[in-house]
């Protein structure tokens, strides 16, 4: 659904004086709960700088907690998607520091970067860096856009849009908030049971298990969400 026809959508099950730029803000809130289950996932491919070990973060990766995957090509530019060597995630103060690997440092300002080491020894290295981005925000200018998650729910945020319409002011209207409340509340449910089901179909990544090699781990264990160090 575009912004003008989930506009359509909100007007003709709740038609209350608001304008556009108000009702959008409301589908930006929505997306903004929805971004967990919908992150957009991204590849960013860069020419690295010989001896320089320190690079920006990808636009809309604002931690390294949502980087995927780090590679770094093995030979000069890369000749197909394996050709890259991968990096861990790590920590700052490893020490020795032994393997490839990749940390955040954060400035006195806030402001986050990357770090791989070791540190790049050649311009011609492309870095290929897989990570989830939140949903970008619908904008009330540009009516033909169209949210970046499931059309099966784009109605989610026409639900969540009438919920707060019916609040506002100084008489809220409270069976239309509750029911729309509940409608949103449902749908939430339903993409969480959905992504659950997903992750057991489709896992990122296989399933360890002690005894087929000795208590030696194969794979390595997701991090926690917000790893980054400061």
């Amino acid at each position: 659904m575009t912004v003008d026809e989930l506009l359509d959508s909100v007007t003709f099950r709740y038609n209350v004086p608001a304008s556009t730029a108000t009702i959008v803000s409301f589908f930006n809130e929505a997306q903004r709960e929805l971004s967990p289950y919908f992150d957009v996932e991204c590849t960013l491919e860069a020419t690295v700088t010989a001896d320089v070990d320190e690079y920006a973060l990808p636009t809309g990766c604002e931690d390294i907690s949502r980087i995927l995957e780090l590679g770094m090509s093995k030979n000069g530019a890369p000749t197909d998607r394996y050709d890259y060597d991968r990096y861990s995630k790590a920590t700052r103060d490893d020490y020795p520091k032994n393997g490839k690997g990749y940390y955040q440092i954060t400035n006195s300002e806030g402001v986050k970067t990357l770090v791989v080491y070791p540190v790049p020894t050649s311009s011609t290295t492309v870095m290929s860096i897989h990570y989830k981005r939140p949903l970008a925000d619908l904008s009330a200018s540009t009516t033909t856009g169209v949210p970046e998650f499931d059309s099966r729910y784009h109605m989610g945020l026409v639900y969540y849009a009438i919920r707060e319409l019916a609040v506002m002011g100084d008489t809220p209207d409270t069976l239309q908030a509750d029911y729309y409340s509940q409608r949103w509340n449902s749908m939430v449910e339903e993409i969480y049971r959905a992504k659950m089901r997903d992750e057991v179909r489709h896992p990122r990544r296989r399933r360890d298990n002690r005894q087929w090699h000795g208590a030696k781990r194969y794979v390595g264990l997701e991090e926690p969400e917000g790893g980054g160090e400061v």
